[in-house]
């Protein structure tokens, strides 16, 4: 793995990249920006803001890599960065990260709190950043994997036809 961390998820203040180059810069880490589809819905001003804090080496943007270059920044990544200060609803980057081996350190809103189970580590403060990413060094890449296969589609799709299930026979979920 390459000592640089990942940010994965659309370039929009809700998923906070400001704050994953605000870490990087001041724990003197590299960073990769995977911005996906997100220049079409970032405000300008934000998006504008970002740029100028791509340096293209200790902060380097990637707009569209495509899929071996994506699949190449998520493998060799320390981890993945997902700040985002508000109840993400699911964070499919984390689930990708966590496929290809790869830990994830999150902060503790919404759907990040039920996918990282093994493989990551949870935060709620910035100031337990610097004490996650030693954490993340005992993390193994088969345990990120097999937390990530909890989240394939053959395993969704059976969650779902038992939530329904239970639905459709008067079980409150």
């Amino acid at each position: 793995r390459s000592g640089r961390v990942l940010f994965l998820n659309r370039l929009h203040p809700e998923k906070c990249v400001h704050i994953a180059i605000s870490l990087a810069e001041q724990y003197d880490l590299e960073l990769d920006v995977i911005g996906t589809d997100s220049l079409l819905f970032c405000p300008e001003d934000y998006l504008r803001a970002m740029f100028r804090r791509f340096d293209g080496e200790k902060v380097r943007f990637w707009a569209d890599p495509g899929y071996h270059m994506k699949l190449e920044l998520l493998q060799s990544a320390r981890c993945l960065i997902w700040p985002c200060l508000w109840p993400e609803p699911f964070g499919l980057g984390i689930v990708e990260s966590m496929a290809v081996g790869t830990p994830v350190i999150s902060f503790a809103w919404g759907a990040p709190t039920e996918i990282i189970q093994e493989g990551g580590v949870l935060i709620t403060h910035f100031d337990q950043f610097p004490e996650a990413l030693k954490r993340i060094e005992n993390n193994k890449p088969e345990d990120c994997r097999r937390n990530a296969e909890k989240f394939s589609s053959g395993n969704m799709a059976k969650m779902y036809l038992e939530l329904f299930r239970k639905v459709v026979g008067g079980e409150r979920w």
